[in-house]
């Protein structure tokens, strides 16, 4: 029962598209998982042409669309969350970055181009708001470099005001002036809904470790030494530059990359770096910018070794054999290690639903009144919303049941919020679940069913399946491969 939804809708149009048009041909998680697998690929591409774009040299495009393709760790890990909404707009963000960078090369822009851009920037807020806002530090710094004449053809003679009528700003305002007129709609319904959610109540709590440098994904594979290549491309820039004045185009584009990685740092790490400093950008952290970084490194990788292998063919072209045949090793060893880490990339803990809970979800569509309610095992997630610690969460999407954890979407409903959040918050403190009292409390909540999948309650609610199965006020009807479902009897 909600009315309306605030989340990145922009995907689930995409999604729900392609159920609408395949109907029962394919299962809800089916086709979830396939789309995680189409969007993961799709990423390569993006990035292909980012590379591209930014750097003018195919080599760039192809070697970065490889690393995110499968040596790095991001956005495969995507996966482990199902983190389809931020994926989608990693789609977008490459492509847009790459195609800003043009509009100072040429004088004479058309105005399909100007339209095209501002689609493109409407469509990644649309996609997904934080990786939006996560391009406004690309921004803030590709206008400076215009501005100060280090991109583009217009190279200003002075400060003057004039200038910033004219040429690459000028185009940057009127697409983001277009863009914002795109989005207006939605940017008003989402200030004028969210004050009577519940989602004020989530979106303020990300949790200490949501607010802290991941440092675990850093030392997680290779991605050290990655980033250590992706470093040495400003070194390789300067070098390069100083051998041949045709690489200016190069260290301008490591710079901007570079500097939007640091800025991007700067304005989401504020508590990180200090207890009282803001983050700076919109429902951001400095733990969900870093896995929007992998675009960026590749490009940087890509071009790093492209350049080497420049400065090593300047001096002699036997050197720049060697390191070709070095970096063919090196891409080849990458490639081995991120197949080997891709198979196992899933986190255990993670994976909610198992083929018998699914099973037994199944049996719910089948054998429960449409009218039933479930109860579940639950956690407290981001320290204010409870979740369902089991494949409970999938029982609405495949069955139409409500559960005592609905959705998360359900943050929706301030009045569904509250009972689910009234219920949970009781229910964690029971201990007991062999006497009649927890039962009355799930009575008293509409109740008729619970859930008990393979995971336990994760330290909030946590049911335990043998208490209840010495509990006359219930009855196991559904029990296999450590699946249970209760049917809650008649008060007598």
């Amino acid at each position: 029962p909600v009315s309306w939804s605030g989340y990145h809708y922009g995907f689930h149009t995409f999604s729900a598209g392609i159920a609408l048009m395949l109907g029962d041909r394919i299962g809800l998680p089916d086709l979830l998982l396939a789309t995680m697998q189409l969007l993961s690929t799709l990423v390569c591409l993006a990035v292909y042409a980012g590379g591209k774009l930014l750097t003018g040299r195919s080599a760039v495009g192809w070697i970065a669309a490889f690393m995110v393709g499968l040596p790095f760790l991001f956005p495969a890990y995507y996966s482990t969350w199902g983190r389809l909404t931020q994926i989608s707009g990693m789609l977008v963000l490459p492509l847009l970055a790459g195609l800003l960078v043009h509009l100072g090369w040429k004088k004479d822009q058309r105005s399909w181009t100007i339209a095209i851009l501002a689609l493109l920037t409407a469509g990644l807020f649309l996609l997904h708001a934080r990786v939006f806002f996560y391009f406004i530090p690309f921004g803030l710094v590709l206008a400076g470099f215009y501005a100060v004449g280090w991109l583009g053809h217009e190279k200003p003679a002075k400060w003057s005001a004039s200038f910033f009528y004219r040429g690459p700003i000028l185009q940057l305002f009127v697409i983001g002036l277009l863009a914002a007129g795109l989005v207006a709609p939605r940017l008003w319904r989402l200030f004028n809904e969210t004050t009577y959610t519940g989602i004020g109540v989530v979106s303020s709590s990300g949790g200490r470790p949501l607010l802290q440098f991941p440092i675990q994904y850093v030392n997680a594979g290779w991605e050290l030494w990655f980033w250590m290549a992706a470093a040495s491309a400003v070194a390789f820039a300067i070098v390069y530059r100083w051998l041949d004045p045709d690489g200016a185009w190069f260290l301008k584009v490591t710079g901007l990359l570079s500097l939007w990685l640091g800025l991007l740092y700067l304005m989401t790490a504020g508590p990180d770096l200090h207890p009282n400093w803001p983050i700076l950008l919109p429902q951001a952290s400095v733990n969900s910018a870093y896995i929007a970084s992998f675009a960026a490194e590749a490009i940087l990788i890509g071009l790093a070794i492209l350049l080497l292998y420049k400065i090593v063919n300047h001096f002699h072209r036997l050197g720049g054999l060697v390191v070709m045949a070095f970096v063919g090793a090196a891409l080849m060893a990458s490639g081995l290690f991120g197949i080997k880490n891709q198979v196992v990339i899933l986190n255990r803990v993670t994976i909610l639903g198992k083929p018998a809970e699914i099973a037994a979800i199944e049996w719910i569509d089948e054998n429960t009144p449409p009218n039933a309610k479930i109860a579940n095992n639950a956690w407290l997630w981001l320290n204010s919303t409870w979740a369902g610690t089991d494949a409970s969460g999938w029982i609405t999407p495949m069955t139409g049941r409500l559960t005592g954890t609905p959705p998360i979407d359900h943050i929706y409903n301030s009045r569904l919020f509250g009972i689910t959040s009234g219920f949970n918050d009781a229910a964690k403190n029971i201990d007991d679940w062999s006497q009649p009292e927890p039962i009355d409390l799930l009575r008293a909540n509409s109740f008729s069913h619970i859930y008990i999948g393979i995971n336990d309650g994760g330290g909030g609610v946590n049911m335990d399946p043998a208490q209840l199965l010495l509990n006359d006020e219930v009855a196991p009807v559904y029990t296999d491969a450590g699946v249970y479902i209760f049917e809650i009897l008649d008060p007598q």
